[in-house]
C-alpha cells in the first residue's frame, strides 16, 4: 500500500475501478510501455518542459510521499 492523504483517499475511493491501475487509457484499460510511453512523450513536447525525465518525476514523487 502507498500512503495517501485524506482528499485524494476520498476521490480514489469513489471512482470508478475499471483496471487494477490507477492511471488508466481513455479506454479505461491499463497502459501498455509502449502505449504510455507514446502518450508520455506527446505530453511532455506539450508541456515544452527540457531537461527532464519520467524518472525524475517518478523521484520526486517518491521523495514526497516520504516526506508526507
Amino acid at each position: 500500500m502507498i500512503p495517501v492523504g485524506a482528499p485524494l483517499k476520498d476521490v480514489l475511493d469513489a471512482t470508478p475501478k475499471t483496471a487494477v491501475t490507477i492511471l488508466t487509457t481513455i479506454t479505461g484499460t491499463a497502459w501498455t510501455s509502449m502505449g504510455f510511453s507514446a502518450s508520455w512523450r506527446k505530453a511532455v513536447a506539450a508541456s515544452m518542459v527540457t531537461g527532464l525525465t519520467f524518472h525524475d518525476l517518478r523521484g520526486t514523487a517518491e521523495t514526497r510521499l516520504a516526506v508526507a
